[in-house]
């Protein structure tokens, strides 16, 4: 595990995770809406700076030109290590699909302070250093095609599993009809 000389100098070290519909990392789908938020969580030794979190952007991770800006402003008072905070951005309805990077800066109200940022990996559950006072993260829009396939999917499992299931019936009945 590497240190990165920022995470070294900085007065607070504060994960985000970014919550779509009310689950940390969830997922949205294409032209529905969603609801969107942050979790703020101190995992430093120390109480975190305040600072304010804003220029939150939603944009295309596949190169798709789609962009979102959110205008809303986020007061963070001091949090003790471990305390978490969370805050509603809001609705949202997207057309973009696909891998989504979302970011937001973060402006301690001393000026002079650094705040280290960080982003919880949701498959290894680590924390990894983003940047000072910048943060980023990673969420994913299922596109109609997906959602499609999804239900296809659990459709044949069913078929697959009745079928089966009656396979079974039948062999036993004949099992037990023939003795």
């Amino acid at each position: 595990y590497l240190l990165h000389m920022d995470q070294l100098t900085a007065d607070s070290h504060i994960l985000i995770e970014p919550i779509l519909n009310k689950k940390p990392h969830g997922f949205a789908m294409h032209g529905k809406k969603f609801n969107y938020g942050l979790m703020i969580k101190n995992i430093g030794d120390t109480p975190s700076v305040e600072f304010m979190i804003g220029d939150i952007t939603l944009e295309s991770a596949q190169g798709q030109n789609i962009i979102g800006t959110e205008t809303k402003q986020f007061y963070t008072s001091r949090l003790n290590p471990r305390e978490e905070k969370h805050f509603d951005v809001g609705e949202h309805s997207s057309f973009m699909h696909g891998l989504v990077r979302i970011s937001a800066k973060i402006s301690p109200i001393e000026k002079e302070r650094r705040v280290a940022c960080f982003q919880r990996s949701p498959s290894t559950n680590t924390h990894l250093f983003v940047k000072t006072n910048d943060w980023v993260d990673f969420f994913y829009i299922k596109s109609p095609q997906e959602i499609a396939q999804e239900i296809a999917n659990s459709r044949i499992r069913f078929l697959t599993f009745s079928i089966l299931l009656l396979t079974l019936v039948y062999l036993i009945i004949s099992i037990y009809l023939n003795r």
